[in-house]
């Protein structure tokens, strides 16, 4: 992309901000957004009602645009309200809209070196978010490890944030990932590492006798010996007891002995056993994979950014436009 295809960006982000009900510019808006916006009131254009999802789409516009960050093209409304949840996975709390606090939701890029692309978003707490900031997974997780808070989040805290980072920061090089408990709800639509996808099913299937005998019977071709048939079983009783226990279902794999099973049965298998037990799993969680190519709009190369000089300079903000608040 070109600067005049960033202008371009930016003006249709301000019609869209005209048209769903912005009433005037912002004194913080980028040049071209202004044009945008004066030009849409300009013609006349018919405003149209909005929701918190379009709201949320034009605000992540605008935040990125700011800082150069790209959104690709399919990202929408439609798609946050489908990664939209009502308790924040981080922090365990109910999330809020507009209140201006803490708990208000927010959209996370999972991968801070990605674009707002398609796999690579969840929905979290301001504070969540905050506290996050630029930090990479391996930050992230060694925060997990301590025994203080840090910016506002408790170690098991970091520990759940690291857990949704973790697919999306090793999708490029998933034998390099680490094995960590899966303590938090992997978002909808973003990348699942194959632990992880395991981790994910056994926490929705086990808790039930007719879940538990599911999971035997789905990953019993997989396990063709004895010492990883019984791997699984160890693996899926230890599950199934475990979730009689916790007020979460994530916080089955911090119970004592669960983790061991689940890296015990991973070793009793090969690498070729190892890959089809990634997809049962996906089959009996509904899942689709996320082929390479599909990464590509995460803009790697640039680390999420337009990928020209000015990449790291901030947009100069347009002049004598009004004195609104922040979008």
């Amino acid at each position: 992309m070109d600067d005049l295809d960033i202008a371009e960006i930016g003006r249709v982000l301000g019609y869209d901000l005209f048209q769903f009900g912005k009433r005037q510019p912002c004194t913080d808006w980028p040049q071209s957004v202004v044009e945008g916006f004066l030009h849409a009131a300009s013609i006349n254009v018919v405003k149209k009602l909005g929701n918190r999802y379009i709201n949320k789409y034009l605000q992540l516009r605008l935040n990125a645009l700011r800082r150069h960050r790209i959104v690709d093209p399919q990202i929408n409304p439609d798609l946050i309200q489908q990664i939209d949840v009502e308790q924040c996975p981080v922090t365990r709390r109910a999330l809020t809209h507009g209140e201006l606090k803490d708990t208000d939701w927010s959209v996370d890029r999972l991968n801070n070196d990605a674009a707002y692309a398609p796999h690579n978003l969840a929905v979290v707490s301001t504070l969540a978010n905050r506290a996050k900031a630029d930090r990479t997974y391996e930050e992230v997780y060694a925060l997990s490890q301590q025994t203080d808070a840090t910016d506002g989040l408790q170690p098991q805290e970091w520990l759940r944030l690291a857990a949704l980072m973790l697919g999306s920061c090793f999708a490029t090089r998933p034998r390099l990932a680490p094995v960590i408990p899966l303590t938090a709800p992997i978002p909808k639509q973003t990348v699942r590492l194959t632990m992880q996808q395991v981790q994910y099913v056994m926490t929705i299937m086990a808790k039930r006798s007719a879940g538990k005998n599911a999971l035997l019977k789905n990953f019993k071709t997989v396990s063709d010996n004895n010492q990883a048939r019984l791997c699984l079983h160890r693996l899926v009783d230890a599950v199934h007891q475990g979730l009689k226990h916790d007020e979460s279902p994530w916080d089955v794999w911090l119970q004592a002995g669960v983790m061991d099973a689940l890296l015990a049965w991973r070793l009793s298998l090969d690498l070729r056993s190892w890959a089809i037990a990634g997809q049962v799993s996906m089959q009996l969680a509904g899942a689709r994979p996320v082929e390479k190519n599909r990464l590509q709009s995460w803009q790697l190369k640039t680390s999420g950014y337009f990928p020209f000089p000015s990449n790291t300079r901030k947009i100069k903000p347009a002049a004598n436009v009004g004195s609104q608040k922040q979008y």
